[in-house]
């Protein structure tokens, strides 16, 4: 799901709601969303069921030239 098809979503709810997270796909618990988070994942992993970890902004600046970032990695917000 992208930005512009969450917020189509989003925007068909009443404007008061509140939202929780669900920890898993069969819905074995939920948590409150605390907020969002811009982070990069692997591009070797953006089509796997789960994510094994996330890379922060800071550790690609640090950790990452340009050209790495363009071929390994995929930025994607995380919603906390």
């Amino acid at each position: 799901m992208n930005k512009s098809q969450l917020i189509e979503e989003i925007n068909k709810l009443p404007d008061d709601i509140e939202f929780l997270s669900a920890k898993d796909d069969e819905g074995n618990g939920y948590r409150w969303i605390s907020g969002i988070s811009v982070d990069y994942i692997l591009k070797s992993e953006e089509h796997d069921y789960e994510i094994e970890y996330l890379i922060s902004e800071e550790d690609v600046r640090d950790d990452y030239t340009p050209e790495e970032v363009a071929g390994q990695l995929k930025k994607v917000a995380v919603i906390w």
